[in-house]
This record gives structure tokens, sequence and C-alpha cells, in this order.
């Protein structure tokens, strides 16, 4: 499990802020005066004393706020939250006008008030509190988890095993297994559909290339599909006709969990020696490993780029 580098860069960034002294310049100036005012606010400005509205500026060094006249603002200064009352004697420290944030939960990394955009996944008001970054995880089974992974809040969780009959796929998600499977594999790629025209419920497709496919799912039968798993270099391919959630492109994968010969990245290579590549038949068990079990239908595979429409009932064939 890879550490997102967003966390460790979040904890540094929280620690700084907390640690940074703040150094506080507040004034007030009131519309139509040029003379110094005599309503010294008591933190290191002050405000003017003639006829007018007032507005106080509050802030430090590349940072500055205005509060209008008779109101109150909860600042955001270098991560620390102080509240600002604003009137015609200058501004003053109202500790009322910030609402604390709850304790925060793992996950949730809340990072202040929203004076400036909040980093990702958090969200204004994200973790419950209106006004504060954070972010409120969802659970396992809500994001459909298993394992050990990291939920939406980039937290890490252990979460159970699947039930119901699900698998955890190496994405650590709870999906169908397969029941039959096929595999297409090449090395151009291509842009091509592929039609379900045999009823083959639970099916599982593996898809293998160094280039990208362009793969729609269609056909009479296209509702058997469970998952589409596509194993390669380019991380560019795509496919339609499923649901988001059971498409999975995985780059570079191992072909066997003892690492190898070699990765999952092409099928069929002229005149590269053997035992550089993973044989035809590491990559059909890989696919019919990672697609939760279930029996290999065919596996085709060529050099060229695949085109037009590819029958599943016309099967295939990889020497």
């Amino acid at each position: 499990m890879t550490t997102p580098p967003t966390a460790s860069l979040r904890a540094a960034l929280l620690v700084l802020t907390v640690a940074t002294p703040i150094a506080v310049v507040v004034a007030c100036s009131k519309s139509v005066s040029t003379s110094p005012g005599t309503g010294d606010s008591g933190l290191g400005g002050s405000s003017s004393s003639s006829g007018g509205g007032c507005s106080c500026t509050v802030g430090n060094s590349g940072l500055h706020f205005t509060i209008p006249c008779g109101q109150s603002q909860c600042i955001d200064l270098n991560g620390q939250a102080i509240g600002y009352a604003c009137g015609t004697g200058g501004a003053t420290e109202d500790p009322g006008v910030c609402t604390s944030p709850p304790p925060v939960e793992a996950g949730s990394f809340d990072a202040g008030p929203c004076g400036q955009a909040c980093p990702p996944p958090q969200t204004c008001g994200g973790g419950g509190v209106a006004g504060f970054c954070g972010c409120t995880p969802q659970s396992c089974s809500q994001l459909t988890l298993c394992g050990e992974t990291w939920n939406d809040c980039d937290a890490a969780v252990d979460c159970p095993a699947c039930e119901g009959g699900l698998y955890c796929r190496s994405d650590n998600h709870c999906r169908t297994p397969a029941t039959t499977v096929v595999v297409f594999g090449n090395y151009q790629g291509g842009t091509f559909a592929i039609n379900v025209d045999e009823h083959l419920p639970g099916l599982g497709i593996g898809l293998v290339s160094y280039d990208p496919m362009y793969v729609t799912i269609g056909g009479t039968y296209a509702s058997d599909v469970v998952e589409v798993v596509h194993a390669g270099y380019d991380p560019g391919t795509t496919v339609t006709g499923v649901a988001p959630g059971d498409f999975a492109d995985y780059l570079l994968p191992r072909a066997s969990p003892d690492a190898g010969p070699g990765d999952i990245i092409v099928d069929d290579i002229p005149g590269l020696p053997d035992a550089l590549l993973p044989t035809s038949g590491q990559i059909a068990q890989y696919f019919v490993t990672t697609l939760g079990g279930g029996t290999l239908l065919f596996h085709q595979c060529q050099y060229d780029a695949y085109s037009g429409t590819l029958l599943v009932s016309q099967g295939g064939m990889c020497n």
C-alpha cells in the first residue's frame, strides 16, 4: 500500500502553520478622515474619530481582510482562526465569532476556516462544520472497499472481507466474480467493439496491450458482463458499455504472485525472447485470478491493432 503524497504533505503543512508565529496589524479608518484616529483598538492598530462609517483592516504581512463597520468576522491568518469585531472605536478581538471545529477524526484532516480554497479531498464544510475545511469519510461498505487500502479522505483503513459471494479485487473493491473468462490481447491496442452474442452469465473480459485500447461492450447479452480488466503499459485504455465500477485498468501488473518472469505488458511481440515475457498461459491465468476465478473460454492474441467488431461466439486462440 503506497502512501498518497497528499496525506504526508498536508500533515507537514498543518504542523508548520500552527507553529508559525502571527504578527497581527489592525487599523480602522473613517471614509472621510485623513488624520490619525483616537479610537485605539488595543491590537497595535489605530482608528480615526471623524464622522462617517468605518471599516477595519486586519492582517499581517501578505494577508489583509477588511471588516465592515458593525460586523464581525472569523479571520484565518496563517492557519490560526481569530475573531474580530469592527466598531467606531476600531477592531477588537471577539472569540465568539469563530466556531470551534469538532475533534478531528481519522481521515478528516481538518485544515481550519475556509479563508482560501480547501486542499482536496477536503471541501468547505465537508467535515461537518460550516466555514471550515474538512472531509467526512464514507464507510467501507459505502465505498465497496475491502482489505487494507485508502478511503475517500486519503486515510488508511482496514476494511472487512467482502460478503454476499463477492470477492476482493486487487484494487480493494468488492466485485462479482466471473464464472467465464475471455481474453483479448495485442501490441497495438486499437478502437473496437466486443459483441457479446452468446449467453454467458458472469462473463469476465480481460484486455492486454502495449498501446491503449478503446473498447465498446455491446450485443444481445452485454448484461452478462460482470467485469472488464485491462493490463498493460499505457494507462489510457477506456471501456464503455459497462458500469464504471466494473472496469479496472492496471499498469504493468506482475504475471504471477511470485513476480514473474515479467510484467503483463503485451501479447505477441515478435522477435523478443520468451524469457523476457510472460507466456500466453500465464497471461490467461492472471486474468482468471484477477477476475475472481471462473473458467477460461478462450485467449485471443495478435500483434496488430484490433478494429471493427469482435464476436465472443467466434472465440480465438493465442499460440
